[in-house]
């Protein structure tokens, strides 16, 4: 089991390859403030083939009320990885949405 994980303060990225015949990705946004001009909103995954998507982007969103933010729902997702020898290799790849601290 190979566990790689990205983090942007508390929101983070997540990929797990187990047994080496599938692959679950996971995200999930805090709202948290990262930088003096970055709060995290948005952490999403996808895993691609060839360059093509195996399965698009999923998602997990900051809550907000008013001007507070909270922990956004999880997304998770599985696959099956590629079992060829020669098939072309599995990616993972993430992403953070951000706005400035200050929106409300």
């Amino acid at each position: 089991m190979a566990v790689q994980r990205y983090t942007k303060g508390t929101s983070w990225a997540a990929t797990n390859h187990y047994l080496l015949v599938g692959y679950t990705g996971e995200s999930q946004a805090y709202g948290n403030v990262y930088s003096s001009t970055q709060r995290v909103i948005s952490a999403s995954f996808k895993y691609t083939r060839d360059g093509k998507d195996v399965i698009g982007w999923q998602t997990s969103r900051a809550k907000q009320s008013g001007c507070s933010w909270s922990v956004g729902t999880k997304a998770r997702k599985s696959i099956t990885d590629s079992l060829g020898w020669n098939d072309p290799v599995t990616k993972f790849r993430y992403d953070f949405g951000t706005i400035h601290p200050s929106v409300c």
